[in-house]
């Protein structure tokens, strides 16, 4: 579905979006939870996410972000794995399909109403809608009530 997409569009409050992730802060997002996931499953992750990155960057695809700007400026897990995000950040932003936005800090108020979303359009007149799972389980609800 992703790589069909011909403009992403993601909202990002806690984390750098995937397809912007340098396989380093990959790591250390899977390495934080290594009794949730396996240092093999780890590994697929890291693999998937940078396979993912390339078939995007391959199709010319736009690409939208606006990140909380405490995802970008929170504790890493270490100082060199912070700046290479940044950098690469920096070097994405430069693309011409490429447009990231960072929401300041001071606007915690519009942050914490919308939970994590990606939004995947397949043609100039036709868009998908994004729905965060509770959007998706009210509209299931309303569909029982009726």
């Amino acid at each position: 579905m992703e790589s069909d997409a011909t403009y992403i569009r993601t909202w990002q409050p806690v984390l750098i979006p995937g397809l912007l992730q340098t396989p380093d802060y990959t790591r250390a997002l899977t390495d934080a939870s290594p009794d949730v996931i396996s240092e093999e499953a780890a590994d697929m992750v890291v693999k998937v996410r940078q396979e993912r990155r390339r078939v995007f960057e391959e199709t010319g695809a736009r690409f939208a972000a606006v990140i909380w700007e405490p995802a970008i400026t929170g504790p890493m897990p270490s100082p060199a794995v912070h700046r290479a995000q940044l950098a690469h950040l920096n070097k994405m932003a430069k693309q011409p399909n490429m447009t990231i936005q960072v929401l300041p800090h001071t606007e915690w108020a519009a942050a914490r109403v919308s939970p994590a979303f990606v939004g995947l359009s397949y043609a100039p007149l036709r868009e998908a809608r994004a729905r965060d799972a509770a959007a998706l389980a009210a509209e299931i609800e309303a569909m029982r009530d009726e």
